[in-house]
């Protein structure tokens, strides 16, 4: 599966930018994404593509655990 990014460089940083903004705007003092080490990125890959097939749970998992 192909995901089409808006920039050359620092999608991730601004993917991020825009979850703590997200998460600011929801009344939550942000995302801790320090909590991702390599076992819970893996588990974001397979959230991602989860998501591209509309299937949101795996995310919000991911979301939940950086508060």
């Amino acid at each position: 599966m192909l995901f089409i990014h808006p920039f050359r460089e620092g999608n991730g940083r601004t993917a991020r930018t825009l979850a703590k903004l997200m998460a600011r705007k929801q009344g939550h003092e942000g995302l801790n994404f320090d909590k991702i080490d390599k076992k819970v990125f893996t588990q974001y890959v397979s959230a991602v593509q989860a998501v591209a097939d509309k299937d949101h749970s795996k995310m919000e998992n991911i979301i939940k655990l950086l508060f």
